[in-house]
């Protein structure tokens, strides 16, 4: 049996048969509205524990959770056992049972969960998750709305260009960790796409991961076509801005950049600021757009959106995205290109999906020599370069030399700093590989890859014994994505170590449907095994201990 919960107007979940089987209390209500609204149906135990009970001790407030939770599952229990999916770490709500119905109610002034208020001493992290979630689901106020032919009034007429405006919108930035300050990036950016909407063709590709879900174009990233122009938003709570930035991946530079001042709280960014700011910045960025024909979709994806790519971890995309490396090597031989197509070989290796063609020492070599030339992309070049030269070719001392430099060229850049990461890690070089996952999660924490980065530090804090990290770190990965058997090894080991073998097992059965037929034997032999004393036992016993032979 399946259910659709509605979240405008008042909370109700009812089945395709029309049974209502909302929870009865108010607490249990909110629960599942956030499970229901998290990425993937998931939430970490800890996550809801403090939203609920931060004030209670551990304990209390672990058993808090686990009374709730079993409530939830009577209340839900039409829906069939396995509506609920928990283990010690995680809750999901199966989303072939039920899902969120974000389609406005019939009433135009519904709000977002009506009548949910939690009054719990505790629950303060709820009530800002809703007051959040309110300002980024409803609309702004239908009299501060702009409208297309308010636009057009105001804007000198202009030369409309062949092709929709391609544009990619790249994770939003802020100076803070404050979540609220992504928030307000995010609200502006849509505002002021929703104006530039109004008078220009665009064919948007959302790369912000949770954002962007009210109508925007997702990146289709298995097709051969992507944008060329890339736009960010950055808040910066100390100067109440949000300011923006236009960057073209071709050529590098910085196409346009705009400001928007006193909207860096949610709310001002999702309505407050003037009109006439708005426009502004459309007035300036429309002429250059429409008068350009060259900023329609592209024929070959951008380092960043074929990097995105790659880590859908799609036997069928990544073949179609090794057959538009292989054309732009030969039309364009870029050297990011070049290093793109290295990177990819270490994915289908690490990953066994498919054959590259290139993973064989000397044709690692050639690659990256090639691609070691400078040009915009370099330091992508180079931290790709090296990783691949270490994982494949067995070059890890030059692979390292290449990350250093990527890093010292853009420090600022979550990925080069991954990359480095794991070239350390296969030298043995554990402290300071730390130290580098570290910094890739704290630049990366906004990233629709950041995944990886938790991957990479789940690996490394194995191989120094830290498997409390390690396992932290690796089911961080597997929330968002399962697929990634790189997470799946390390987690299963680390789990199994701190005498979870159930929690292994479950993992280890995960890794055979992706990887059938794979063992210890296998992993072993395949190297890429680090410079460290007695790693490769401790993997092995793990990976026993959780079931793998």
């Amino acid at each position: 049996m399946t259910a659709k919960a509605r979240m405008f107007g008042p909370f109700r979940v009812v089945t395709a048969t029309g049974q209502d089987v909302t929870p009865k209390g108010q607490l249990r209500r909110a629960m599942l509205a956030v499970l229901l609204m998290s990425r993937d149906q998931i939430c970490t135990r800890q996550s809801l524990i403090e939203m609920f009970w931060a004030e209670s001790d551990p304990a209390k407030s672990a058993a808090s959770l686990r009374t709730a939770l079993s409530e939830l599952r009577k209340d839900l229990a039409p829906l069939g056992p396995d509506c609920i999916i928990a283990d010690r770490y995680s809750i999901r709500i199966d989303p072939d049972r039920i899902t969120a119905g974000l389609a406005p109610s019939a009433r135009r002034d519904a709000a977002f969960l009506e009548g949910i208020d939690l009054s719990l001493r505790g629950a303060e992290g709820f009530e800002t998750w809703l007051r959040d979630q309110r300002l980024n689901q409803e609309p702004p106020p239908a009299e501060q709305a702009l409208e297309p032919s308010a636009l057009l009034a105001l804007i000198e007429p202009m030369i409309t260009p062949p092709a929709a405006v391609a544009i990619g919108l790249l994770p939003c930035r802020s100076d803070g960790r404050d979540p609220s300050s992504e928030l307000s990036a995010n609200l502006a950016l849509d505002r002021f796409l929703d104006a530039l909407s109004g008078v220009l063709a665009l064919r948007l590709f959302d790369y912000r991961d949770n954002f962007g879900l009210n109508g925007r174009g997702g990146p289709e990233l298995d097709q051969s076509n992507g944008p060329r122009l890339m736009i960010r938003a950055s808040c910066h709570r100390a100067r109440n801005q949000v300011s923006f930035q236009l960057l073209d991946t071709q050529s590098g530079e910085i196409l346009w950049t705009g400001e928007l001042s006193g909207i860096a709280s949610p709310a001002a960014a999702a309505g407050a600021t003037s009109d006439h700011d708005i426009l502004r910045l459309v007035e300036e960025l429309v002429p250059m757009l429409a008068e350009n024909d060259g900023y329609g979709e592209t024929e070959v994806l951008s380092p960043y959106q074929a990097i995105v790519s790659m880590f859908h971890l799609r036997q069928d995309r990544l073949d179609r995205l090794q057959t538009m490396l292989e054309t732009a090597v030969e039309d364009r031989r870029s050297p990011i290109h070049h290093a793109l197509l290295c990177y990819l070989s270490t994915i289908r290796t690490g990953e066994k999906l498919g054959k590259s063609g290139f993973a064989a020492p000397d044709a690692v070599r050639d690659l990256a020599r090639d691609a070691l030339r400078p040009d915009r992309f370099h330091a992508f070049s180079l931290s790709m370069s090296g990783y691949a030269l270490t994982y494949l070719a067995g070059e890890a001392e030059l692979g390292l030399d290449l990350a250093k430099k990527a890093v010292e060229i853009a420090p600022a850049q979550a990925f080069c700093w991954d990359q480095l990461a794991l070239c350390l890690f296969s030298l043995g070089e554990l402290d300071a590989g730390a130290i580098a996952a570290q910094r890739a999660q704290a630049l990366g924490m906004h990233s629709p890859i950041r995944y990886t980065y938790d991957t990479t530090a789940a690996i490394i804090a194995f191989a120094r014994s830290d498997y409390v990290a390690a396992a932290k770190y690796g089911n961080r990965a597997l929330f968002r994505m399962p697929r990634f058997t790189s997470a799946i090894r390390y987690t299963a080991a680390a789990m199994a170590h701190l005498g979870h073998p159930n929690d292994g097992h479950r993992l280890v059965r995960q890794l055979q449907l992706l990887q059938p037929g794979t063992s210890t034997t296998e992993i072993l032999d395949a190297g890429h095994l680090p410079r460290v004393a007695e790693f490769p036992e401790r993997l092995t016993a793990g990976l026993k201990r959780a079931g793998l032979r």
